[in-house]
């Protein structure tokens, strides 16, 4: 090898370098942004959302919910068994209490057969067999009259009776079917109802409850568009086990803030309290004070624009 060639090699040598280190460099350069990392798709505008009503102010456990405390606003997921609209929420009472922002759900909300109970009535549950409700022909929402039987004995009860004691009581349920569930979805095989649950006046539960305990009751089916009603007015009725006092006039209970009154042992709620005796229910009259027509009021005795207050049971 000549010497020129030599040299020739020795710059092919050195320029194989260079282009080498110059295409090292490049690499080593950062990418533009649009090169190296594809950037993420935007997320889509219309996204699924769900109208749902929530507390917008704390819910109180047993207090009948506000209009202006709830509102529908537009949630990403729509909870099972939530509310769209909240006018239908709006008087329920929360059996639980409810957070600020929390979904309103069913299961908050009271409901149920205390919901199909109407102001001034209790659900009492009545023992029934085939001959008692009329060969299991009654079904929720229809009207019965509750007669009772009672046997002399020689006690309490003479004599040996049967007569009407509570016309036309809605029938909230039969067994485990209910006014507000769907009885075509019954279990088929599910054992006959053993008592039918009934919507009764509050003053009227003791006499029911009185008469299931010492008697035997009879359900009698009647037809919804019969309204027709004793006139309990025109016969005796039994006194209360508890008499009512002579308070003085302008009399306060401490306890209610109420002025006692006359007007006060009608509420049914009182008559309840005053309660029924057997005796009573049975109609004898040795024993037994009778007075004609429903309790009258209380006379009060004239003390002047004095005002006494009962606390603890002693007057003030």
């Amino acid at each position: 090898m000549n010497k020129v060639t030599k040299i020739l090699a020795g710059l092919l040598l050195l320029a194989a370098a260079l282009i080498g280190v110059y295409a090292f460099m490049l690499a080593e350069q950062p990418k533009p942004l649009s090169a190296a990392v594809a950037l993420p798709a935007a997320a889509p505008a219309d996204v699924n959302r769900y109208s749902v009503v929530v507390a917008i102010q704390p819910l109180a456990a047993g207090k009948p919910i506000p209009l202006d405390a709830v509102k529908v606003e537009n949630l990403p997921l729509q909870p099972a068994n939530s509310f769209t609209d909240a006018t239908s929420v709006v008087g329920k009472l929360p059996v639980v209490d409810v957070g600020v922002g929390v979904p309103l759900l069913q299961s908050h909300l009271s409901g149920g057969l205390a919901d199909q109970i109407a102001a001034g009535e209790r659900a009492v549950a009545v023992n029934i067999d085939e001959a008692v409700a009329v060969g299991y022909r009654i079904k929720p929402g229809d009207f019965v009259d509750v007669f009772f039987t009672l046997k002399q004995d020689s006690a309490e009860i003479a004599p040996t009776q049967a007569r009407l004691l509570l016309p036309r009581l809605r029938v909230l349920a039969t067994g485990q079917v209910s006014v507000n569930e769907d009885a075509s979805r019954a279990d088929p095989n599910r054992a006959l109802a053993r008592t039918a649950v009934l919507a009764v006046p509050v003053a009227d539960v003791n006499r029911l409850t009185l008469a299931q305990q010492s008697g035997r009751l009879t359900l009698a089916l009647r037809n919804p568009k019969d309204d027709e009603l004793p006139s309990a007015s025109l016969f005796v009725q039994p006194a209360a086990v508890l008499q009512p006092r002579d308070y003085r006039s302008g009399t306060v209970d401490v306890a209610s803030g109420q002025v006692l009154s006359g007007k006060l042992l009608q509420q049914p709620v009182n008559q309840a309290f005053a309660g029924t005796s057997l005796p009573g229910l049975s109609a004898r009259k040795d024993g037994v004070t009778l007075r004609a027509g429903p309790p009258g009021p209380v006379r009060l005795a004239p003390m002047g624009e004095t005002v006494e207050i009962i606390r603890g049971g002693v007057r003030q």
